[in-house]
């Protein structure tokens, strides 16, 4: 289903979605970049969930951005369940497309521009729905961070390489991180929203295998479209890697049932927990040769 008719006069609606805790400064640079995008094509609504946070987040956007909606969470949500509570306001509106953010992005003044005409040249073009995603490089080094890739393993749904954007046109994908994914709202009646049931991690691995499965195109948008600094968190030991942020065994069981074969997903599902527990002189060893 296209977006309808009158979207293609009037401004597209934009709603953005951001869930934050306890970063109030990175939460206003990201909002500040965010409205340096401000475009005659479309209007841009943000949703922040404010996930329980003591420094003042509420308090600092409310009086800096009044156009934002916040939305008050129990400090419990983490990324995906925030992001789902900011969707399932945004959805009490009519909007044209929903912008995912991650609020350690720093957008560059024409990223929503970037992302917004891909869109509607690939749906001009082919008629069909995509996935807009924003490739991400970081504030310092420039190395490529987050974007899109490909998935390379046939039994393991969590296992992928990353795809470089190309600098002059639309890259098709398999996989993207949530950090600048742009879904028009022909998606969302198509495969629905972030799922609630996975906590942190996985949301948005979990909706591109959803949107691959139901045919829908995914794009990495041209270039570059600002930059965010990689998170270098790693867990240390077995507890680390079964907590919430990381893989918590609820929610790999389900997206390992949910993506992986009749008879691999068992060993999907154990995979990181038994990694964990051995050597990594072992795990080393163990590690197939790159074919490159």
């Amino acid at each position: 289903m296209q977006i309808p008719a009158q979207s293609s006069v009037a401004k597209m609606r934009i709603a953005v979605l951001i869930t934050s805790h306890n970063r109030v400064a990175t939460t206003v640079r990201c909002l500040e970049a965010l409205l340096t995008n401000r475009d005659s094509e479309f209007e841009l609504k943000p949703f922040v969930v404010d996930d329980g946070s003591t420094d003042g987040t509420s308090t600092t956007i409310s009086h800096q951005f009044p156009s934002v909606h916040l939305v008050q969470g129990s400090g419990m949500l983490y990324w995906s369940k925030g992001m789902n509570l900011a969707w399932q306001t945004a959805l009490e509106e009519t909007f044209d497309a929903y912008l995912w953010l991650n609020d350690d992005v720093v957008l560059f003044p024409d990223a929503v521009r970037t992302l917004v005409q891909t869109y509607k040249d690939f749906n001009h073009h082919s008629g069909s729905d995509c996935i807009v995603v924003g490739c991400l490089t970081d504030p310092d080094s420039g190395i490529y961070t987050y974007g899109v890739g490909m998935r390379d393993s046939n039994w393991h749904p969590g296992r992928g390489r990353m795809l470089e954007p190309s600098p002059e046109k639309a890259v098709e994908a398999e996989s993207f991180h949530g950090n600048v994914v742009l879904v028009p709202h022909s998606v969302v009646e198509k495969i629905g929203i972030i799922d609630s049931v996975f906590s942190h991690a996985m949301g948005d691995t979990d909706y591109s295998l959803r949107a691959a499965k139901a045919g829908v195109k995914i794009l990495a948008a041209p270039g570059f479209v600002g930059t965010c600094p990689f998170n270098t968190a790693t867990p240390k030991n077995l507890r680390e890697v079964m907590g919430r942020k990381f893989v918590p065994p609820k929610d790999w069981w389900i997206f390992t049932r949910r993506h992986s074969g009749t008879f691999s997903w068992p060993i999907a599902f154990l995979s990181p927990y038994v990694g964990s527990i051995i050597p990594r002189s072992l795990r080393n060893a163990l590690r197939p040769k790159s074919k490159l």
